[in-house]
């Protein structure tokens, strides 16, 4: 325990028009049963009042660091961070959520126990006031650095930044990329656990997800739900050859799926459909027979390979349209 204490975790927030919802983060952050953090806030050129909150915490608790910059967005205020950043480990909240009091001593306690430079935790989904879904079966996972990254490539919550504190080693040459749009969290994650020896994930719920809007298959739907694929797409360019390759495969044509609702349920990107269709099908041996899709995966690309038309119109039935 003397040991836990005495490390830092770096706690970096950005901030851009969260008024309604800054204080309710800060409160879980600042009231933390893990005290040895700085909180770097990171004031992106917010036009509403959220960098007055932050100047207002700033003023209560001295270990508050407000940065204030034009609006760059969220990959270089989170860079920015990172360059000041002086705790031994770094941890990620988003504005507008908010997190139990124990996660960072949570996820510290697992990492000094299992010597790991990176330590998971599971969250709760939230939306329109109800919980969506909430991992915390209590399950712990001990994953080497190949284990880490087969499940990153896939996506899901090993992709998010927020649930994990990091080992600062680690990520001296890791950064935030603009060029992913929404999806730069997965690729930090990627690049994260390419420099790690090991990664523990006990899951248990400790971090609180506000979803404001829906999924990219509803409300604002646009160019930049292509993010996810175009990352996945990277990935698949760097992994060929290894034994995570196949797993990057499930990831790919998972976000591809997803994308394909997206332009058919909401009649936009429609000039990016036969292009996409077209990458699912050139994966359909490894879809069919490569172990790591289900079922559905199966039907899906099948579907697409005898009729695009058809699997377009199986998709607005199940969505109800």
């Amino acid at each position: 325990m003397i040991k836990m204490k005495n490390k830092t975790i770096s706690v970096i927030i950005p901030v851009y028009k969260v008024e309604e919802y800054l204080p309710k983060c800060l409160d879980s952050v600042i009231n933390q049963t893990y005290k040895n953090i700085e909180i770097i806030l990171v004031n992106d050129g917010s036009p509403d009042k959220s960098g007055v909150i932050c100047d207002m915490f700033a003023g209560m608790d001295n270990r508050i660091t407000v940065i204030h910059k034009q609006n760059e967005g969220v990959a270089k205020a989170r860079n920015d961070a990172l360059d000041i950043a002086k705790g031994d480990y770094i941890g990620f909240v988003d504005s507008d959520d908010w997190i139990e009091p124990d996660m960072f001593e949570f996820l510290m306690n697992n990492l000094i126990k299992y010597d790991a430079d990176i330590s998971m935790c599971g969250e709760t989904v939230y939306e329109n006031g109800k919980i969506i879904s909430s991992k915390s079966n209590g399950s712990v996972s001990i994953l080497d650095q190949d284990g880490a990254k087969k499940l990153t490539v896939k996506g899901g919550s090993m992709g998010l930044i927020w649930n994990k504190i990091y080992k600062k080693s680690i990520l001296e040459n890791v950064r935030f990329s603009s060029e992913y749009g929404c999806s730069e969290d997965l690729i930090f994650v990627y690049q994260a656990v390419q420099h790690a020896k090991n990664m523990v994930c006990v899951n248990k719920a400790k971090y609180n997800y506000f979803r404001r809007e829906g999924g990219i298959t509803k409300g604002e739907f646009g160019y930049g739900a292509f993010g996810v694929v175009d990352v996945m797409r990277n990935m698949l360019k760097q992994e060929t050859g290894t034994d995570i390759y196949p797993f990057c495969i499930k990831g790919f044509t998972d976000a591809a799926y997803t994308v394909l609702s997206g332009i058919i349920t909401n009649k936009k990107c429609e000039d990016r459909f036969s292009e996409l269709v077209q990458e699912i099908i050139s994966y359909r041996s490894d879809i069919l027979f490569g172990g790591h899709h289900s079922a559905k995966d199966k039907v899906k690309v099948l579907l697409l390979s005898i009729s695009p038309k058809l699997y377009r119109l199986v998709i607005r039935s199940v969505r109800g349209m």
